[in-house]
């Protein structure tokens, strides 16, 4: 079985871990990346895009966290792909009647979906290959759909948060269940504590889900029901999140407390009372 990469010009940390499982794990069935060389979209114009709808606060927040915290420097992917000996194809214009054709031509059975070539996989991908077009969703179709990963889940409470491979359609963030995993949430993290290690735990998902086409037998399975359609947070459910956040470490640091702490508590404060 052939498989099919597609993939933005430069990949962020998450990206790379996850085709790296795959080409260790694929390479020998062969590996092919479709390179879209548009420029994708600036965290300003993110922000005044989602600020329309007032979510850019979020927005501009993980913008301003990903300005402090460079430590993984974007993987060039035409350059990795030449150091792996893997073939790939460029393209500005990822719809094109000729780079369905160049799909065809490489017999790619199936297709998974990175980064780039836009937030919905149009039809001409989709039904380029036999197979399809598999994606990740980080989070459970039947409950919590959309984005940001893993804030839903905290904001209201969740033992964890569940990491998705799709099997794309033409809607956004639907599709059919192909592999699951879950990540706990502890009762002191925080979003981003969150986010790492669910991110973390997931970048071999999609290595794993690919195996299942393999014997020719697996049907990916529909939801019985797609949960709600969640969004970028406002600012005051950001700061709901905080507040929640804060709580839960002060009651899960007052369980940990030896019993009888508080038992004497009151008493010098009545003996000063009483003189």
């Amino acid at each position: 079985m052939k498989i099919g990469i597609l993939c933005s010009a430069s990949l962020n940390k998450f990206n790379f871990e996850a085709l790296s499982h795959i080409v260790i794990k694929h390479k020998a069935q062969g590996v092919c990346c479709f390179i879209d060389t548009r420029p994708g979209k600036t965290d300003f114009e993110r922000f005044i895009e989602n600020a329309r709808e007032r979510h850019g606060f979020y927005v501009l927040l993980m913008s301003a966290y990903k300005l402090f915290n460079k430590k993984f420097k974007k993987i060039d992917i035409k350059s990795y792909c030449q150091s792996r000996d893997l073939c790939y194809f460029e393209t500005a214009d990822p719809y094109s009647a000729d780079l369905i054709d160049v799909i065809k031509g490489q017999k790619i059975d199936i297709l998974v979906h990175l980064s780039g070539f836009d937030s919905v996989i149009k039809k001409p991908l989709l039904e380029a290959t036999p197979l399809g077009v598999l994606g990740y969703h980080h989070g459970d179709m039947r409950e919590y759909r959309g984005q940001p990963p893993a804030f839903w889940e905290l904001y209201y409470g969740e033992s964890s948060v569940v990491t998705t491979i799709l099997k794309l359609n033409e809607w956004e963030h639907t599709g059919m269940l192909v592999a699951e995993k879950q990540t706990p949430i502890n009762k002191a993290d925080s979003l981003l504590a969150l986010r790492k290690r669910m991110f973390s735990s997931t970048t071999d998902l999609m290595a794993h889900a690919i195996d299942k086409f393999n014997d020719g037998n697996f049907s990916p399975s529909s939801p019985d029901l797609y949960g709600t359609l969640y969004s970028y947070p406002a600012i005051w459910e950001w700061f709901v999140l905080q507040y929640r956040i804060v709580l839960r470490r002060l009651r899960l640091k007052l369980s940990q407390l030896p019993a009888g702490s508080f038992r004497n508590f009151g008493l010098p404060v009545m003996r000063f009372w009483q003189r």
